[in-house]
């Protein structure tokens, strides 16, 4: 809405807008398309609204990935062989390193501009500065269950808390990739 755009969005109110083409070229098909839009809130107790803005200069304590953490999220599906998308937006006020664990990843678009092929190439961590929106592709080659995360350490253990085995509880999913 642009009204009091900073105290809704850091209250969770964004996300991605996806627009597709009429008709899909079959250089562009995929068999799984995710997206998640990257997300910072400040939680002073369990059960209490989200602060806008951290009190007296406090860092933000909880990260989100569509506003779930990985213990509240289910994991995602995909199949030995298919093709799948990550959309990343980056609606949060600080950089995230997007790590997928288990199977290197190609950028094939950064912002709403494709990479051309040429100058597309393999990595396994994506930096994910403020309103930046990236798009990647693998192509899952052994089934497991493979973490897709933040690297960095407190923004997938949400005020330092870990979940069942010391899993991560903050912006994190799993990829279920089966045969």
């Amino acid at each position: 809405s642009h009204r009091s755009g900073a105290e809704q969005e850091l209250r969770g109110l964004d996300g991605i807008f996806i627009v597709l083409p009429r008709e899909e070229r079959p250089e562009d098909h995929v068999d799984r398309d995710y997206a998640f839009t990257l997300q910072q809130f400040f939680l002073s107790d369990e059960g209490a609204p989200v602060m806008p803005f951290p009190p007296n200069g406090l860092p933000f304590n909880t990260f989100t990935m569509n506003g779930k953490t990985r213990d509240a999220a289910s994991e995602l599906p995909a199949r030995v062989g298919e093709r799948v998308r990550v959309r990343i937006y980056n609606a949060s006020q600080g950089v995230h390193a997007i790590h997928e664990h288990g199977f290197d990843i190609t950028v094939v678009s950064q912002n709403g501009h494709p990479v051309p092929v040429a100058a597309q190439h393999e990595v396994t961590t994506i930096d994910e500065g403020p309103g930046n929106f990236h798009e990647f592709e693998f192509t899952p080659d052994k089934p497991g269950k493979w973490l897709l995360h933040c690297h960095f350490p407190h923004h997938t253990a949400n005020s330092g808390m870990s979940g069942t085995d010391g899993a991560p509880v903050g912006m994190a999913r799993v990829f279920n990739v089966t045969e």
